[in-house]
């Protein structure tokens, strides 16, 4: 393959006529995240003082869906979500439990810990064996992409939009 560069085109930064929409569309959105997070904190700050209840917020323009009983191999749920569910403080007594959660789209949960049920294990050893590999495996998974995400965050990550094409000869 030979390839001829018969023209190129130094970079240049873009006016702000070509980028305008794009920016009031990331502010846009950076703005409605942070007000959903905001409100987000404001409804669990209600809940945890027990000055509402998780039905009565549906007033406040906030969607109410009960779940039910969860497992954790659950299919209703999205996984982030159950991870996060699962990792929410055990209720005390009668009292349930509250915390929060952001979803990769942005949208922020209030989540309601009524109560817990402790699971049991198997008897089976071949699939005692099975879950311990899956285990060991799953720890693993999660160093590794901790670490990845701990050097993703320390990088210096520069994207360049402006790639210079390449047109077939004869065109």
């Amino acid at each position: 393959m030979v390839v001829r560069v018969d023209e190129s085109m130094p970079a240049k930064q873009q006016s702000l006529d070509e980028v305008k929409a794009d920016i009031v569309r990331i502010l846009k959105r950076e703005a409605a995240v942070n007000a959903s997070a905001d409100l987000a904190s404001e409804l669990l700050a209600k809940l945890q003082k027990g000055d509402s209840k998780m039905q009565d917020l549906v007033k406040e323009g906030v969607e109410f869906t009960p779940v039910g009983w969860l497992e954790r191999e659950n299919r209703r749920v999205l996984p982030q979500l159950t991870q996060a569910i699962f990792k929410a403080p055990k209720p005390s007594g009668e009292a349930p439990s509250y915390t929060t959660y952001q979803l990769p789209t942005g949208d922020s949960v209030v989540i309601e810990v009524l109560r817990v049920e402790e699971g049991t294990l198997p008897e089976d050893e071949a699939i005692k064996a099975q879950l311990k590999e899956a285990l060991i495996n799953l720890s693993a998974t999660s160093e590794v992409d901790a670490r990845i995400q701990t050097m993703m965050d320390a990088a210096k990550i520069e994207k360049m939009s402006n790639y210079k094409t390449i047109k077939p000869a004869g065109l």
